[in-house]
């Protein structure tokens, strides 16, 4: 479902990666009254986020509680589709409005995968701006938190919001179709004949996130037996349609890619 029949194709630019740790996510209310005190504001970058990159190219991004980032690049359509062309993940460190990461990898349409490094500044649930290095070429990044009216991070996933049948495609062009139970098992077939089987369940942090693992079968798939896992959002578009996004990678970190699906 990742990646069936095609090689992964990713036209990605590193700066996109930095906008991956971005803004803080929500700063807690306290509760109560009396001596109540107010909840500590958090440290972490977490949330979902979207901006530019230097090469003047958008992206969409979802940060997690444990600093792990899934990193999308692409454009967004009349409709409000985004279409994705390239995913990059990993995971980096951040605290009190500073963000690093190494070891970030960008997965490259001639199969390459490549390693670099971000640095950066945020703005706790506001804002982002720092630059992202790779293979010797560094590009700016700013970004900002995604507006709440199409998707809200702090509100828990469901499977009610993602049960059923999904036809989308894969960020090759690749078509597939899938659907996903009630209990959040996933099955599914690629427009070339890669079956695939897997799980899609809301992220046990409590947010708006679904951790997701999908494995392929035999006959007709670019990686024969392989499991993917990473993580999916379900965002509502201008349309009044819902798009659901799977980003996901192997363990070993050399492959990965992005399904998208309209419904």
């Amino acid at each position: 479902m990742i990646s069936t029949t095609h090689s992964t194709t990713f036209r990605f630019s590193f700066g996109l990666v930095a906008s991956s740790l971005t803004a803080l996510a929500l700063t807690a209310c306290g509760g109560g009254g009396g001596d109540s005190a107010p909840a500590p504001a958090q440290t972490k970058a977490e949330g979902v986020y979207e901006g530019r990159v230097s090469n003047n190219l958008g992206f969409q991004l979802a940060v997690l509680e444990n600093d792990q980032f899934y990193s999308l690049i692409g454009t967004t359509d009349s409709q409000g589709v985004f279409r994705v062309q390239s995913l990059v993940e990993g995971r980096g460190t951040s605290s009190n409005g500073t963000i690093t990461a190494s070891n970030v990898r960008e997965y490259v349409s001639d199969g390459q995968v490549r390693t670099g490094t971000l640095n950066g500044t945020y703005v706790p649930k506001t804002s982002v701006a720092g630059s992202i290095t790779s293979a010797g070429a560094s590009l700016t990044f700013s970004g900002q938190a995604s507006p709440t009216t199409n998707y809200n991070y702090d509100t828990p996933a469901t499977l009610a919001a993602i049960t059923g049948a999904w036809p989308g495609q894969t960020f090759t062009g690749e078509g597939v179709n899938f659907t996903i139970s009630t209990s959040g098992s996933v099955s599914g077939t690629s427009q070339l004949g890669c079956a695939f089987t897997g799980s899609v369940v809301p992220r046990s942090s409590g947010k708006n996130v679904y951790d997701v693992s999908i494995t392929y079968g035999t006959a007709n798939c670019l990686f024969p037996g392989a499991t993917f896992t990473g993580a999916a959002l379900v965002t509502r578009l201008n349309s009044g349609q819902r798009q659901l996004v799977i980003a996901a990678n192997n363990s070993a970190r050399t492959a990965g890619g992005v399904v998208f699906a309209t419904r």
